[in-house]
């Protein structure tokens, strides 16, 4: 259906999905921290410096795997790339949004990688032993099952939205 649209429409709702997705990783970057436990908030020398290999690879391989999950900064370029026979002024805005865009989200996907580390806990083998498959899943049902008070509602709404997208 999307496709069948207006350029004009199309751009309008790019707007929104850009300001959606920004508010979302917003609220995962905000929702985390003030919903952890204190006992699954972890030192800086784990978040930075934790290592590990749960598959059997040889370390060196195994870290150079876990670049994979930058992936997100694909989609930084793809899209520019794909909407820009388009784009008006083609010449100076696509440039402009393939690098802004990879820019962002690679920003926005560094941060959520970092908040991640620093509030998931340390069982790293309970995360990975989660019966449906999805790490995320995992820290986030961790962060609700605590009696948290007034606003808990909001953070188990966010958290739960950011476990859709990943």
């Amino acid at each position: 259906m999307m496709t069948s649209l207006a350029t004009s429409v199309v751009a309008r709702l790019q707007g929104v999905f850009v300001v959606l997705n920004i508010l979302l990783c917003l609220a995962v970057i905000i929702a985390v921290p003030a919903a952890t436990p204190a006992e699954f908030k972890n030192t800086a020398s784990y978040a930075f410096g934790g290592f590990a290999n749960f598959y059997g690879w040889p370390n060196g391989f195994a870290f150079i795997l876990s670049f994979l999950a930058p992936m997100w900064t694909v989609g930084g370029f793809d899209a520019p790339v794909h909407i820009s026979e388009e784009a008006s002024n083609a010449r100076t805005v696509v440039p402009w949004a393939i690098v802004s865009s990879v820019g962002i989200a690679g920003l926005l996907g560094w941060v959520i990688n970092v908040v991640i580390a620093f509030y998931m806990g340390t069982d790293l083998e309970g995360i990975m032993a989660n019966p449906i498959g999805q790490p995320m899943a995992t820290v986030s049902r961790d962060h609700r099952h605590r009696d948290t008070g007034a606003g808990a509602g909001e953070a188990d709404a966010e958290l739960e939205c950011a476990d859709s997208v990943q």
